[in-house]
């Protein structure tokens, strides 16, 4: 397995961070798409605390501000922490950390929402797993992350240009499910869903592949 560099991710997203927003068409369209999966389910119901994992330049961070109390923007990158705590004002708790080592007590918050990012993760099982830890009892987990087969057009350009592959190495489904299973979500719900998008050029992609 190969192991990721953290360090180098964080700076890939600092340097992006002012113009990220531009080019996020799917971390939109699949991040509203996660967050309706809650509001069909919580209705009216004011949440206490939301933990946003990877939350970037803090869009989904500002959605969730009219569904809770308090909202904890987590993220790897100070720039783009840096730019979120701008979208969201004060009201945003900005936390810069590792999604695999949460500085955050055991249950100490209602729902954790992370959208398109823990698949720069070693293992999927282990931010699942503190993901658990720190959601309290009877709360909610909402996860969303790239599989087998995302951005093949891309890897297949890649390789006819240059002969290697510069996207990364996405899990299967049925990894997935086994990660869940390691991190004690024994009654997740895991689905599978296909989208197709069309881009001008290659740097639109980008913020799918900054590393």
């Amino acid at each position: 397995m190969t192991v990721v560099d953290k360090q180098a991710i964080a700076r890939a997203f600092g340097r992006a961070a002012p113009h990220y927003d531009d080019s996020a068409t799917l971390q939109r369209r699949v991040g509203h798409r996660l967050m309706a999966l809650a509001e069909s389910e919580q209705k009216a119901v004011r949440l206490g605390t939301v933990l946003d994992v990877g939350c970037g330049t803090g869009y989904f961070t500002q959605q969730w501000m009219t569904h809770a109390k308090t909202v904890i923007g987590l993220d790897l990158s100070a720039p783009m922490l840096a730019t979120a705590k701008a979208r969201c004002g004060d009201v945003m708790l900005a936390v810069q950390a590792d999604a695999e080592h949460l500085p955050l007590a055991d249950n100490s918050v209602d729902l954790a929402f992370s959208s398109l990012a823990l698949q720069w993760c070693d293992d999927l099982h282990v931010p699942l797993a503190e993901l658990s830890r720190v959601v309290k009892p009877g709360g909610k987990i909402l996860v969303s992350t790239l599989l087998t087969g995302s951005l093949c057009e891309l890897d297949s350009a890649w390789q006819q240009a240059c002969g290697t592959s510069r996207v990364n190495r996405f899990i299967s489904f049925s990894e997935l499910q086994q990660a869940t299973q390691r991190a004690g979500l024994m009654h997740a719900t895991v689905l599978q869903e296909s989208e197709q998008l069309t881009f001008a050029n290659a740097h639109a992609v980008t913020p799918l592949v900054l590393i």
